[in-house]
């Protein structure tokens, strides 16, 4: 799977479960357009994939970007569903929950190793690949959580609000964390092994043989 499926396929599931859970909150009393506008960007992402494997062409991504973007706005802008999501005020601290999400989702996937920012534990500053990897994961996770975080902290009282803040931010990262842990796992096995071999040519090397 490309990188850029993996964000559209982190948006459009955000997107559609976010939008069901809506409808059942409104006994799925929606206008048929509304369900058009939930299940056209799945048969869209599936359409790309197909696709792509047989013309490996970004073009059938970004198409499927703007149509899911275009399927987001005409639901949640949606008069009748605003009416019914601005419920409450949200508070500041949520809101600045919301930029850091949105800044590290961004940001991440361009990211190397430095000595501030990211997921910086021992799997992801001893192997780059590890590191491009795990911000990849994390910032699709985090892509995932946006848009139930911007409905949570419009939707429900403040004070758990702040709590559902919590969870979509530092849940994506422990999952990062144990994602990078996971994967260095055959990495570093790869490398006992090929130290093994190089040891044994060593000692080989040492007592005459060839």
């Amino acid at each position: 799977m490309t990188t850029q499926e993996k964000y559209l396929v982190s948006f459009t599931t955000s997107h559609v479960i976010s939008s069901l859970i809506f409808a059942k909150e409104m006994k799925f009393n929606l206008p048929f357009l509304m369900y058009v506008f939930i299940f056209v960007p799945v048969a869209i992402m599936i359409a790309s994939h197909i696709l792509y494997k047989r013309i490996k062409s970004k073009l059938f991504y970004i198409l499927s970007f703007v149509i899911l973007a275009g399927c987001m706005g005409a639901f949640w802008i949606n008069g009748n569903v605003t009416k019914n999501i601005f419920l409450y005020k949200p508070s500041y601290g949520c809101i600045v929950y919301l930029i850091i999400m949105i800044v590290a989702a961004v940001v991440m996937p361009f990211t190397s190793e430095n000595g501030f920012f990211g997921i910086r534990i021992q799997q992801t500053m001893d192997y780059p690949e590890v590191w491009r990897r795990t911000h990849i994961f994390t910032s699709v996770l985090l892509s995932f959580v946006i848009l139930p975080t911007i409905i949570s902290i419009n939707h429900v009282e403040q004070t758990l609000s702040f709590v559902i803040c919590n969870i979509f931010l530092i849940g994506p990262l422990i999952i990062g964390i144990i994602y990078a842990v996971i994967i260095t796992i055959p990495i570093e096995k790869i490398e006992k092994e090929q130290l093994a071999k190089e040891l044994e040519r060593q000692i080989k090397k040492e007592q005459g043989y060839r």
